[in-house]
């Protein structure tokens, strides 16, 4: 349940983005299974789901995907993205991901980012350290 954003988690789910809902369906099912997952928007009442195999009467984001391939890929993509950042903060690597740094960031990367979970381009609307790093003044 969300209290709104009805378009974002809508993006999310059908830009395979949705890595709350994959996490929840892991926690919720057996190694060989994935549970049906969703958005409840309280702000508009609407369900948001893949498709209607759990939930018969909503319009689905993507009603021909294979749910349990796609969540098992995004979980894929999760546990990849983890370990490589673990492996950076074990050897000392922070990165600073930010418009200015992207560019160069992906020319280091180059082959790893295909495995990884993408990465933003801009800046992080959230991040806490924006002031260290220069973009607020």
């Amino acid at each position: 349940m969300k209290w709104s954003g009805h378009s974002y988690r809508e993006r999310l789910i059908k830009n395979g983005e949705d890595l709350q809902l994959v996490l929840y369906s892991r926690l919720l099912t057996d190694a060989d299974d994935w549970a049906h997952t969703g958005y409840f928007i309280i702000e508009n009442a609407r369900l948001l789901a893949r498709n209607t195999l759990a939930f018969k009467e909503i319009k689905p984001l993507l009603p021909n995907s294979d749910a349990t391939a796609l969540s098992r890929d995004i979980w894929q993509k999760m546990l990849k993205t983890y370990h490589w950042r673990i492996k950076q903060i074990e050897s000392g690597r922070i990165e600073i991901r930010t418009n200015k740094t992207v560019n160069e960031l992906e020319e280091i990367y180059k082959e790893e980012l295909l495995e990884v979970l993408e990465m933003k381009k801009d800046d992080a609307a959230f991040d806490d350290y924006r002031v260290l790093i220069g973009l607020i003044v």
